[in-house]
């Protein structure tokens, strides 16, 4: 595989144009974490970096136990490709797929084998990476599920608006509801409406997202207890299930981090057992609603499906199984993968963290005091604090590990 990180793939696809030039704080952030791949490949795989780490930075990854991934910058792997030092029949994986994406690697691409669906960019992708497509999903699977009563209700399901009138009219109906964009992910291209009265700038907001996609999606703010995630990848014309994460977010429903182990060490044991006896059956019911929508044959790679824990009107606890549909690698890719580098009895966090006026190098030391790293008789983390990306005076994020054996 030849993997490349990309933090604005929604953004691109939304925007249509091979050109789209990201904002600079997007550009910083992707930047500064390029090297998450890194935590995922396998053996003999290569990350495109331009901007390559120190080897003291790669040497202390070593008790995280890692397959030997090489770094090359762009125009190094294009010449090896051309020299045939590195094998045709490497994949191409970058983060997702784009129009910025695809011209981004139009170089490597003409020596290396693809798939169709990696080929070239076709408008009609864009549905599927949308959150209309998501909610046919969800709809698919509450109408098929046998399993109905451990899900939200058909009426929660997010409604499709194209007039600011519509937003105003949900509103009123429910009192507290969430306004999101078509394409967006990480908990940004949303609003929670929630006060007495929708304000000016809340307007302005509706007004400019319908003007720029055309309509937005609308839906019942819930009581939420927990964030989940499911993971998938589509491959040879079949769909496999990769396994269970948890995350966590700010106020705002911005992605923050993810818990190491598949749930929250604070998660009450009722919570966790509701979870772990339905997760099984909304996994296959995602499955089949994935077959229904033939999704094997206009998409190829990895999905994550953020679902919700949450609390319904009358007190019970339900699943809403399909919030969003991550057509990409993603977060929780990169927790899978670190939790297979972990002792079972370990469990934390890691998150992304923007550092301000912080030093970074500053800040890297004060963590180490703070959490000071300890390894086991097997050379594994057992506690402390890790980077996860290396710290340098021109990082503007921090990302890294917390882990603590589990009580």
């Amino acid at each position: 595989m030849i993997y490349i990180f990309s933090a604005t793939n929604e953004l691109e696809i939304a925007n249509g144009l091979h050109s789209y030039t990201p904002a600079k704080h997007l550009r910083d952030f992707e930047r500064d974490l390029s090297f998450l791949p890194y935590y995922f490949g396998e053996e003999g795989d290569i990350l495109l970096m331009e901007q390559k780490p120190s080897d003291k930075f790669i040497e202390s990854l070593k008790v995280l136990h890692l397959p030997n991934i090489r770094i090359h910058s762009m125009q190094e792997t294009q010449q090896m490709l051309a020299s045939k030092t590195i094998n045709s029949k490497q994949k191409l994986a970058p983060w997702g797929w784009s129009p910025r994406m695809h011209h981004k690697l139009d170089s490597l691409k003409r020596h290396i084998s693809l798939h169709p669906f990696e080929q070239k960019w076709e408008t009609s992708y864009k549905e599927v990476y949308s959150r209309v497509f998501a909610r046919d999903i969800l709809k698919t699977l509450l109408s098929n599920s046998t399993q109905k009563k451990i899900y939200i209700d058909k009426n929660d399901i997010p409604m499709v608006i194209t007039k600011r009138d519509e937003v105003h009219q949900h509103f009123q109906q429910h009192g507290n509801i969430v306004v999101k964009t078509p394409l967006s992910s990480s908990g940004r291209g949303m609003i929670f409406l929630h006060d007495d009265k929708i304000h000016d700038t809340y307007n302005q907001w509706i007004d400019g997202a319908l003007k720029t996609h055309g309509y937005l999606m609308v839906e019942k703010k819930v009581n939420k207890l927990y964030d989940l995630s499911l993971h998938f990848e589509v491959k040879n014309n079949q769909i496999d299930y990769l396994g269970q994460a948890s995350f966590f977010t700010l106020e705002n429903g911005q992605y923050e981090g993810n818990n190491l182990q598949p749930f929250p060490e604070e998660m009450e044991d009722q919570q966790k057992e509701f979870v772990q006896n339905h997760i099984k059956q909304c996994v296959e019911d995602l499955l089949s609603a994935f077959y229904i929508h033939n999704l094997t044959n206009i998409y190829q790679g990895i999905i994550g499906v953020d679902l919700l824990l949450l609390k319904d009107a009358k007190g019970n606890m339900r699943l809403q199984p399909c919030l969003e549909m991550n057509m990409r690698y993603n977060m929780g890719t990169v927790t899978l993968a670190l939790r297979k580098r972990l002792p079972n009895n370990v469990n934390g966090f890691w998150k992304v963290e923007r550092l301000g006026r912080q030093d970074p190098m500053e800040f890297d030391r004060i963590m180490k005091q703070k959490y000071p790293l300890e390894i086991d008789n097997e050379g594994k983390i057992r506690k402390g604090y890790k980077a996860l990306i290396e710290p340098t005076p021109s990082t503007l994020f921090a990302c890294y590990m917390i882990c603590s054996p589990i009580k």
